[in-house]
């Protein structure tokens, strides 16, 4: 929803250009001016990890559906999104860099606006004043806690991810040595 877009995706986007640089950003190769800002790997990167979002959250709603009112189950489903959003934003702060690292907390700029985007996200289903507007509802505890598993997905994915360009560089630094 609009909602989504205007409070969570606008603080974590701001906090990612305004918050501090990934650690030894500067020490990396640079990328080569004539090549694309989103080359198709990186493209066809972000595509999944959406496909991975939107999957996650219709698989919430249509699981809550079948448990909850359809009310509740829109509203899970919006969470789990919101959520997922979130937590990828900690996972691009930095490509290689796992979400674990606790770099992240280094970065007052990034948690004051992640901490917005917590605040849009919980106050969307719990305010009476937003529940009419968004037609949302409020959620449960445990409501709450099937949304935020349901939203890392998208963190082991990007773990997974990691992982493996790290490997990949791991790699190719024990070739140029040899």
């Amino acid at each position: 929803t609009l909602w989504i877009n205007f409070s969570t995706q606008v603080f974590q986007a701001v906090g990612l250009g305004y918050g501090e640089p990934a650690e030894g950003l500067m020490k990396r190769k640079p990328r080569d001016p004539e090549a694309h800002i989103l080359p198709r790997s990186k493209l066809l990167w972000l595509a999944l990890v959406g496909g991975v979002m939107g999957a996650a959250a219709i698989g919430v709603l249509a699981w809550a559906d079948s448990h909850y009112t359809t009310e509740i189950a829109r509203t899970m489903g919006m969470t789990s999104f919101a959520i997922a959003n979130l937590f990828y934003s900690f996972c691009e702060r930095d490509e290689r860099m796992s979400v674990f690292s606790l770099d992240v907390l280094r970065d007052r700029k990034f948690l004051m606006f992640s901490g917005a985007s917590i605040l849009a996200i919980i106050l969307a289903p719990q305010l009476n004043m937003l529940n009419r507007i968004l037609q949302t509802t409020p959620l449960t505890l445990h409501q709450w806690l099937i949304c935020i598993v349901a939203a890392l997905a998208t963190v082991a994915l990007t773990e997974i991810r990691k992982l493996m360009l790290r490997r990949r560089e791991a790699e190719a630094t024990a070739l140029a040595v040899e």
